[in-house]
């Protein structure tokens, strides 16, 4: 059976993760590891930024706050942009900047005025 693990972290705390990753397996176990360098992730303050933008298009629409979030994931992430991770913190500040700006192109198409 294969368990797959991955982690996306700083030098330090992928060390530690792998150490405590280990300890799950034997010394007969077969292993792969493969370690990339990443780009810098996304920062906390276009985190924000998009948060923003998320909570003024719900208190113009009354959408949900998940419900909007799923929804620029979907169409602006992975349709658009063709990329495909699990959380936008998994994004470079690259991809975020530029998830960022199919968001303002988005909210320009359909009327919307961002805080941003």
């Amino acid at each position: 059976m294969s368990e797959k693990s991955s982690y996306i972290g700083k030098k330090d705390s992928v060390v530690a993760y792998v150490a405590r990753v280990m300890d799950n397996f034997t010394e007969d176990d077969n292993l792969s590891v493969t370690i990339e360098k990443i780009g810098n992730l996304a920062s906390a303050r276009q985190e924000k930024l998009y948060w923003a933008a998320v909570t003024a298009f719900c208190k113009e629409t009354g959408n949900d706050k998940d419900d909007m979030h799923q929804y620029f994931k979907e169409e602006l992430l992975n349709k658009r942009m063709r990329v495909n991770k699990e959380s936008l913190k998994d994004l470079t500040s690259a991809e975020m900047a530029l998830f960022i700006e199919h968001l303002r192109k988005w909210a320009h198409e359909n009327q919307f005025t961002l805080p941003i």
